[in-house]
């Protein structure tokens, strides 16, 4: 692609594509070459191609109007500032995600699905090292924020690289995807496997052989990073925080991405309610596996959904949850500093705290703590429908 999917490196000077702010720390922080950020690990044990379990890595970027919510959701440089309540995004929003598959040939077993499949070189998250790998382009998600969707406001789809597919040259190769499926509801009605009333479903027929088997449950949309006991509209359902909730990311979030292995039939068709972007998941109880939701719902403090985007989730979690400090703080020219921080800023000039010079090397926060790797599972992992391994934990002492 022209521009490497770097979103600053595009053409008349307009900035099309956004990121998502905060998450350059936190449980899966981005990587530097790339920004990339650990995904599901591809498990052999759901991967006919795969030996091995290898590593998952992805990034998203939103067009203009997703930006522009992007932007009063975080409306502050302080992150603990940061608004959820303005998540609601704007009809025309579009999402594209891009993930990639660490690439190790000794893993593959048969045909290589990723043999020219484009590729990057990146660096662990986790690790101080400035060692690289190679990661090998694998899928790639598309939501689109629609009315047609009636029931949930959203449509997802979800491609597969196709090592099938001719290639005029290297570059042409980023286009070599073929589409798994598309997705407008959760089909709340589909129980069982192979029932016939994926009504709010599309499953590509023609999914290329490595892939074609790997599907959300009971058949539902899913790419084959994705854990096949969910699907990818059940998992965005959770998006929500709850306000006033800072001491732990189980409180914040109140609700696991998937059910757990020991929720029931009936317990897991709670994950796949058709509800609105404005409507939240709701709080879950009974740990440890949290297969439950609260009965009332809890609502004091407000829990507030964020239409569908597990990004905007983690930036908040980081944020607020987890209390980090924004890296790029002391970069913030003041004339760009909302009107609050601004006015915060001279007045500690005027009261002799900071001189004018010290401006471009203020630090109002103390600086990031590197993170420590550990093994063991954090106790609020369960409660978030995480599966950490030692590679995919950061941990931030005194946090």
């Amino acid at each position: 692609m022209p521009h490497d999917f770097v979103p600053q490196n595009q053409t008349l000077g307009k900035k099309h594509w956004f990121h998502v702010p905060m998450m350059t720390s936190g449980f899966f922080p981005r990587e530097p070459r790339h920004g990339l950020t650990r995904e599901r690990s591809l498990r052999a044990s759901e991967q006919p191609w795969l030996t091995s379990d290898v590593g998952a890595f992805g990034i998203g970027l939103y067009n203009r109007l997703g930006g522009y919510t992007i932007g009063q959701v975080f409306d502050d440089p302080e992150p603990s500032n940061a608004n959820a309540a303005a998540s609601q995004f704007i009809d025309g929003t579009l999402v594209v995600k891009i993930l990639f598959a660490e690439y190790d040939p000794a893993a593959i077993t048969g045909p290589d699905p990723l043999a020219h499949a484009p590729a990057w070189q990146i660096q662990d998250p986790l690790s101080n090292s400035n060692g690289t790998f190679e990661v090998r382009l694998i899928q790639m998600d598309v939501a689109v924020k629609d009315p047609r969707a009636t029931e949930t406001g959203w449509v997802f789809a979800t491609f597969v690289y196709d090592e099938s597919l001719p290639a005029a040259t290297p570059d042409q190769r980023w286009y070599n995807l073929t589409p798994v499926g598309l997705a407008w509801g959760n089909d709340p009605d589909v129980t069982f496997e192979g029932d016939p009333d994926l009504d709010q479903t599309w499953i590509n027929p023609a999914v290329p052989a490595p892939f074609n088997d790997h599907v959300g449950l009971h058949g539902r949309l899913n790419g084959p990073v994705d854990n096949p006991q969910s699907a990818c509209m059940s998992c965005h359902s959770t998006a929500q925080v709850r306000d006033g909730a800072t001491s732990s990311v189980g409180a914040y979030t109140a609700a696991r991405l998937l059910p757990d292995n020991s929720c029931s039939a009936l317990q897991q068709q709670h994950w796949f309610r058709n509800l609105s972007g404005s409507e939240p998941f709701g709080q879950m109880t009974t740990p440890p596996d949290f297969c439950v939701p609260a009965d009332p719902p809890v609502s004091s403090p407000p829990m507030r959904p964020l239409d569908y985007s597990l990004q905007v989730q983690r930036g908040l979690v980081n944020g607020v949850a987890l209390d980090h400090a924004n890296p790029c703080l002391a970069h913030i020219p003041p004339e760009q500093l909302p009107a609050a921080a601004r006015q915060n800023l001279m007045a500690a000039v005027e009261a002799g705290e900071l001189k004018r010079t010290e401006i471009e090397s203020r630090s109002i926060r103390p600086p990031l703590i590197q993170p420590v790797r550990v093994v063991e599972k954090l106790s609020d992992w369960k409660k978030v429908g995480m599966q950490p391994d030692s590679r995919e934990i950061d941990y931030y002492p005194g946090r």
